[in-house]
């Protein structure tokens, strides 16, 4: 109950014995204040020690127990990014409103979670450090979900989270499990050996900015959270998806169409698939998937027989899902005729190298705030594990 105020006396205190070093110190002064809050402090004591008596005796308070002082809100720097209390300081910092003792000290854990550049956190944009403050993980995890429900490349493949990391670790090659014959189950194993390799991931920098009127902006916080969703999501899914596939590295991701087995066929895609199943190592086949742009799909299913009639209805058609046992998944990212056959959970590695923070810079002139988003990504394809392929352009 009284912590609050037993720290700022012991500041002051300490203050005081500092101000004592001075040649010109008021020394009357000092003594004075000094034991102003000595007074204070054996005050607040007395009050904390009958407090607690009557909590073990509430015969003394007629009867009623004294309730338990309340319990201050603690937060962890690993999870204070996805607290409802981080949440609103985030929203409200932007906003320019004002926070609460709560919603203060989630964000100063925030702060805290990052280099010295940072700021102290305050009711204000000017408690923003030159990076912006970090977004709250609900907001993060709407962003993942809703670009991986339009792309399914995006959803599968491996997505981490591990703050400055450029290079990953992958098993390349390893021995087999050893089986025993029978009567020779108590030889010992010969010893396994493995290889590893490492994965190199090229990064790229994804900044985006949301101009919003100051008239729009007299939302409620959920409001503004909800606007600001949205925004972040139509300017950045775009850039994230086309990277992952087609990134050529300096610069860029490096995309799973630059690091795949590569291959161009003409004809149809269904002449095409079983040339690309043969590129594949037959371990690398293990949960592959086809992955086909919307072209190849509006093609066979308009597709006809000698006869005029079409191979595969295209009225109420739910699509082709399977194709010689492996999953079809259509994505609107790839380029026209392009397909890719392959793991992409296991092998394709994007890892969020910088967190994604948001700055604002406010404009009187313009009536508007214009809110900066800020990412670095890392993302690589493990050699010789999937196959991409583009169709030839007709001569």
């Amino acid at each position: 109950m009284f912590k609050k105020r037993r720290l700022e006396i012991e500041k002051r205190r300490k203050e005081l014995r500092e101000m004592l070093k001075a040649p010109d110190a008021d020394l009357d002064a000092i003594e004075k204040e000094s034991g102003e809050l000595s007074t204070e402090l054996e005050t607040i004591e007395r009050k904390e020690r009958a407090l607690e008596a009557l909590r073990e005796k509430p015969e003394e308070n007629g009867g009623n127990p004294v309730p338990p002082a309340p319990q201050e809100r603690k937060f962890e720097r690993k999870t204070v990014l996805g607290t409802k209390e981080y949440r609103s300081a985030f929203a409200k910092t932007l906003m320019g409103l004002p926070l609460d003792e709560t919603e203060q000290r989630a964000l100063g854990v925030a702060l805290t979670t990052t280099d010295s550049e940072f700021v102290a956190a305050a009711e204000s944009v000017d408690g923003i450090n030159n990076g912006g403050l970090f977004i709250p993980q609900d907001l993060n995890l709407a962003l993942m979900q809703e670009i991986s429900q339009i792309s399914p490349i995006f959803n599968d493949i491996d997505k981490l989270s591990v703050s400055g990391v450029l290079s990953l670790p992958y098993l390349k090659a390893a021995t087999e499990a050893q089986i025993h014959e029978k009567g020779k189950e108590a030889e010992s194993n010969t010893d396994a050996q493995a290889e590893w390799a490492d994965l190199k991931l090229s990064t790229l920098e994804i900044s985006v900015t949301i101009r919003v009127s100051w008239k729009l902006e007299k939302m409620s916080v959920d409001g503004f959270m909800s606007y600001l969703q949205s925004q972040i999501i139509e300017q950045v899914r775009d850039e994230k998806v086309t990277n992952v596939i087609y990134g050529k590295g300096d610069g860029e991701l490096v995309g799973i169409m630059t690091a795949a087995i590569k291959g161009e066929y003409t004809g149809s895609f269904l002449d095409a698939a079983p040339l690309a199943l043969a590129k594949l190592p037959q371990k690398r086949k293990i949960g592959a998937k086809f992955y086909v742009s919307n072209s190849i799909v509006e093609e066979i299913s308009f597709t006809k027989d000698k006869n005029g009639n079409y191979i595969y209805t295209p009225i109420n058609s739910a699509g082709i899902k399977s194709l010689a046992t492996y999953q079809v998944e259509v994505d609107p990212y790839l380029n026209d005729g392009d397909f890719i056959l392959g793991n992409l959970k296991r092998h394709y590695k994007l890892n969020t190298v910088e967190a994604c923070s948001l700055s604002v810079d406010r404009s009187g002139k313009k009536r508007a705030n214009d809110y900066t988003a800020y990412e670095i990504v890392g993302g690589n394809l493990q050699p010789n594990t999937v196959v991409g392929y583009t169709k030839k352009a007709s001569e």
